[in-house]
């Protein structure tokens, strides 16, 4: 692709992922997205071919500056495995509070999209599975569990408020600011549910 075809997918993807997030991807057509662009409909389908694949590589672009944040992070060397999850606790929440519940909802009906994100995150298993011994290795996590299933029953407890479709009664930072710490207290040592509960008592976790 030429350089201002590269640059106006680039457009697309990030004006569309901002309406999905923001209404729901159902209520966003593609008609809307080339019109706030200010392109034809026919431009629009030059790039992608249709709305499912629009989605798809809206959340593969989205999902990379995640990771692209964390690594940078990670990267600077000076920071324990605490600082790393309560880093990425911190811009997890930060992103799902900008999420209309429509949009987790709606976005389990496009198995591309789904198939897509079940094959990245077992991808991240194995770096978690790293993660975790580092942790256990600096005392902050007890090493007397199995982590393949905790992380398992995290998962699961995940896709079960999204199927229950518990948004609708808390909204999402309340969900994320109760089920995440329960989950990390019960397989700290003392050491890191201090960390844990230091920052909560100070309303920063």
């Amino acid at each position: 692709m030429t350089e201002q075809r590269v640059e106006l997918r680039q457009l697309i993807l990030e004006t569309a992922m901002s309406e999905f997030k923001a209404k729901g991807i159902k209520r966003v057509r593609m008609d809307d997205i080339a019109h706030q662009l200010g392109i034809s409909k026919r431009t629009l389908y030059e790039v992608f071919s249709n709305k499912e694949q629009l989605l798809l590589e809206g959340v593969k672009d989205d999902e990379a500056r995640k990771d692209e944040y964390m690594n940078a992070f990670i990267a600077d060397g000076n920071h324990s495995v605490m600082d790393v999850l309560i880093e990425y606790y911190r811009f997890r929440l930060k992103w799902i509070s900008t999420l209309n519940p429509l949009f987790f909802n709606e976005l389990r009906r496009y198995d591309v999209v789904m198939d897509y994100l079940t094959e990245l995150r077992e991808k991240r298993e194995c770096l978690t599975k790293t993660f975790i011994q580092r942790g256990i290795e600096e005392g902050y996590f007890a090493d007397y569990f199995d982590y393949s299933i905790i992380l398992k029953v995290m998962n699961m407890a995940i896709d079960g408020l999204l199927q229950k479709k518990m948004y609708k009664e808390y909204d999402f930072p309340s969900l994320f600011r109760n089920v995440n710490p329960f989950f990390l207290r019960g397989f700290c040592t003392l050491k890191g549910i201090e960390v844990i509960d230091r920052l909560i008592l100070n309303e920063t976790f």
